[in-house]
């Protein structure tokens, strides 16, 4: 059974432990897509390859998005029953 936990429960360094999942080109042409955010830091390879970084950003609201998805179930194990 998974411990229910409300808001006021979870305190500054808490964690949660997920699979790992890879975030992959096709996430990131989806995402871009969907959110109309196309800026040369999550598409643009060949300019990205010139900046710090060196290489392409997956969008914040991507990496937030398969966050929850992945958490959902620990944080409201009932929520698939409710309609």
């Amino acid at each position: 059974m998974i411990e229910e936990r409300f808001f006021e429960d979870y305190v500054v360094g808490a964690e949660r432990r997920t699979a790992g999942r890879t975030i992959t080109e096709a996430d990131i042409v989806l995402h871009a897509g969907q959110t109309d955010d196309f800026y040369p830091h999550h598409m643009d390879a060949v300019w990205c390859a010139t900046q710090d970084i060196g290489q392409r950003i997956a969008h914040g609201t991507l990496i937030f998005s398969v966050s929850i998805g992945m958490t959902s179930g620990v944080m409201n194990p009932r929520a698939i029953s409710y309609e």
